[in-house]
C-alpha cells in the first residue's frame, strides 16, 4: 500500500521542532489517534507524545486499512525514521502493542536503532498462541455481536447505522491483523519493556503478561492497573503516571 504522503501519519506538531525525547502512540482495534488526546500536556514536557494515524480512520478514513502488521511496520518506517534522529519511546494497546513490538524489533534489526523503551499495554506476549478462535471472518451479524460482547464500544456508536457501517470494516481489518498474526523467533530487543494489564483483564492474564520479559535483553517490569481491558480515565492515568516515572528515569530527570 502506498501512504498519500509520509505525513499523513502524524499531524503538525510532531514534525515541528526538537524535543529531548518522542513517544510514539499506536491506538487498540478500532481505535485511532485521537485516544491520546490529552497525553501531552500529562507527560514530561522534555518529550513529544506522536500519536500515529493509522489508515482507514479519522482524517485517513478513505484509505484501506492494513490487514496484517508486517506491511504495515514496513510502511511506517520511512516516514517515521526521519524523527527518530533523537531517543524515543514505543507505547502501544492491545493491538497496538504487536505493532509497536514489531516495529521494535524492525528498526533494531534493519536500521540498527532502538527506542529507550517499549510500553505495552493490554496484550499476552507476542509468542503465546493466540487466546481464542478467529472472528475476523465472521458474518456481519455475528461479527457486530462479538464486538458487542467485547464491550469497548460507546453505545451511542453501537446504535448509530450509519456510523457503524464505517466502523465495522476497519474494526473487523483490525481484528484481523491481530488475529492472524504469527510471531517470528530472531534476536531479542535491547531495550526495556514495561508491560501493562488491568487488574480485571480476562484477555491478558498476568502470566502471560509477564512473558513479554523473554523478548528484551535488558530489564522487564509489570505495572498492574485498576479496570479491564479498555483504559478508563483511571487506568490511564496510572498508565501515564507509570510511563513519565521511565522517561524521567531514563533521561537523567
Amino acid at each position: 500500500m502506498k501512504n498519500a504522503t509520509d505525513t499523513a501519519w502524524f499531524t503538525q506538531p510532531e514534525l515541528k521542532g526538537k524535543y529531548e525525547a518522542r513517544l510514539v502512540c499506536f491506538p487498540g482495534a478500532g481505535g485511532n489517534a485521537r485516544v491520546f488526546n490529552g497525553w501531552q500536556d500529562r507527560v514530561p514536557s522534555f518529550a513529544r507524545v506522536c500519536p500515529i494515524h493509522l489508515p482507514g480512520r479519522g482524517r485517513r478514513l478513505l484509505e484501506p486499512p492494513f490487514r496484517r502488521v508486517e506491511p504495515l511496520v514496513e510502511a511506517l518506517i520511512g516516514p517515521l525514521l526521519p524523527l527518530l534522529n533523537e531517543p524515543f519511546a514505543l507505547y502501544g494497546h492491545s493491538m497496538g502493542s504487536l505493532i509497536a513490538f514489531e516495529l521494535a524489533r524492525k528498526l533494531q534489526w534493519d536500521h540498527g536503532i532502538s527506542p529507550a523503551f517499549l510500553f505495552v499495554s493490554g496484550r499476552r506476549a507476542p509468542h503465546l498462541p493466540p487466546g481464542e478462535s478467529p472472528s475476523y471472518n465472521l458474518p456481519g451479524p455475528e461479527f457486530e455481536a462479538r464486538v458487542r460482547e467485547l464491550g469497548g464500544t460507546p453505545e451511542e456508536l453501537l446504535n448509530n447505522p450509519e456510523a457503524m457501517a464505517l466502523f465495522i470494516p476497519v474494526l473487523r481489518a483490525d481484528f484481523e491483523l491481530v488475529q492472524t498474526y504469527r510471531f517470528s523467533a530472531g534476536q531479542r530487543l535491547r531495550c526495556p519493556i514495561l508491560a501493562f494489564r488491568g487488574v480485571d483483564d480476562a484477555h491478558a492474564c498476568e502470566q502471560n503478561v509477564r512473558a513479554w520479559g523473554e523478548h528484551s535483553t535488558a530489564s522487564f517490569s509489570m505495572r498492574t492497573l485498576s479496570g479491564g481491558h479498555f483504559l478508563d480515565a483511571r487506568s490511564e492515568s496510572e498508565t501515564l503516571t507509570a510511563i513519565s516515572c521511565y522517561l524521567h528515569r531514563a533521561f537523567g530527570r
